[in-house]
């Protein structure tokens, strides 16, 4: 914007003076007074227009501004070709990052590595369940302690689990006492061999509502079983049910 600034003022200062000239040279042919004489027929002679002292004046500082103005023009010049060089700097620097990427995408194979998934003998995998299931167990247990006991409903449930389990078909396992509160009860058995595991869980057709059974294996055949009894029209209330239904709320 400067630059164009001072390429204005030289022109108009270039302008400045020739209007002058002309100017001065017309007002000294319109001063001159009207003559007539006879002169003799000679070759006419070319006459030199004259400038007064002012006009030379001004046609001096006209000259001195354009030469003042010259240094400015030339340090706009500079600046604008060390600008352009930076520009031209940074430009190839981009060029050159983007080269570097270019390279190193084409060593990148097209198709990542894909790690193989791990896999686990099936005792691990076993451990890892019961772990997760004894985990359970005392989170239920826990939130059967913490339940308020509704001692009609849970006398009830109580002798009628302690009448099931002592059916023939279940002498193979020993049983223990059931715990009842609000809305489900607790109770256990353990079992010498796998028949009597087997036998076990058909007490269910004997009990009402929902339940859970949990197996643990205790090596040598023996196992034990944890079995949970969830109240009828209680299930939406029971973190039992809630645990294993998720969603259902």
């Amino acid at each position: 914007m400067l630059t164009k600034h001072i390429y204005i003022l030289g022109i108009g200062a270039a302008a400045l003076v020739i209007m002058l000239i002309i100017a001065a040279t017309s007002r000294q042919n319109d001063l001159a007074p009207a003559k007539i004489t006879i002169r003799p027929i000679t070759s006419p002679a070319i006459e030199q227009p004259t400038t007064d002292a002012n006009t030379l004046l001004t046609i001096e500082n006209a000259l001195i501004a354009i030469q003042d103005a010259i240094p400015a023009l030339k340090g706009v010049v500079e600046q604008n070709q060390l600008a352009n060089e930076k520009r031209i700097k940074t430009l190839e620097q981009n060029i050159q990052q983007l080269q570097s990427t270019l390279q190193h995408k084409g060593d990148t194979p097209e198709h990542p590595l894909v790690s193989e998934p791990q896999v686990f003998s099936p005792e691990y995998e076993q451990a890892l369940a019961e772990e997760r299931a004894q985990a359970q167990v005392a989170a239920f247990d826990h939130a059967l302690d913490q339940e308020v006991r509704d001692e009609g409903w849970a006398a009830e449930m109580e002798n009628m689990i302690s009448f099931a389990s002592q059916g023939e078909l279940y002498q193979g396992s020993t049983i223990t006492s059931p715990s009842c509160k609000s809305t489900f009860c607790r109770f256990e058995a353990s079992h010498d061999d796998i028949g009597s595991k087997d036998n076990f869980e058909l007490i269910r057709r004997e009990l009402p509502n929902s339940y859970h059974m949990q197996h643990f294996n205790l090596g040598g055949g023996s196992s034990r079983t944890v079995m949970y009894i969830i109240r009828q029209g209680e299930e939406m209330n029971n973190v039992i049910f809630n645990t294993l239904n998720p969603g259902s709320e």
